[in-house]
């Protein structure tokens, strides 16, 4: 059986509301209502970091909702099992509505896989 590591639906939670405040914080920021386009860019907010470990040369992660999905990531072969690894989750947000998300696995200091759902 494998064994998926899992990210917290209330980080992510929390990650879409700061993407909401910040956005409504920068246009309220704005007279006449005239927004430019520093309000208009995407943001993106780190919702969690993970501790996984490389097991039969991947990590296998469960995201939440609202992607909710379970998948496993094959791993360089520099990076032996039993490898202390990170996984984190970030919410992209554009207007301050979630637009997608971004996982980035790292292990021994490097950057090692990298995915988007979405915009992010």
């Amino acid at each position: 059986m494998t064994d998926y590591a899992a990210f917290s639906e209330d980080a992510v939670a929390e990650a879409i509301k700061l993407g909401s405040a910040n956005y409504q914080a920068v246009a309220a920021s704005f007279s006449g209502g005239n927004i430019d386009s520093f309000a208009m860019t995407e943001a993106s907010y780190t919702a969690e970091c993970i501790s996984v470990t490389v097991t039969n040369s991947q990590i296998c992660l469960a995201l939440p909702a609202p992607i909710s999905k379970q998948f496993c990531v094959s791993v360089p072969s520099w990076v032996p099992n039993g490898t202390a690894a990170e996984a984190c989750i970030s919410i992209g947000t554009k207007l301050g509505i979630p637009s997608g998300a971004k996982l980035t696995v790292s292990a021994l200091g490097k950057v090692i896989f990298q995915k988007t759902f979405g915009l992010c």
